[in-house]
C-alpha cells in the first residue's frame, strides 16, 4: 500500500531536481525514512 505514495514522492523529488538521477532519488527517500523495527522488506 505504500508504493503509491514512495512512487509519487519520488515524481516529486524528480520534478524539482530534474538533474538527480535514479539512485540520488532513492538516497533522498532512504535517508528521511523512520526505520520500523517489527516489519522488514
Amino acid at each position: 500500500m505504500a508504493t503509491p505514495h514512495v512512487a509519487g514522492a519520488a515524481a516529486i523529488l524528480k520534478q524539482r531536481h530534474p538533474d538527480w538521477d535514479g539512485q540520488r532519488i532513492k538516497n533522498a527517500l532512504m535517508s528521511a525514512s523512520k526505520k520500523l523495527d517489527a516489519y522488514s522488506p
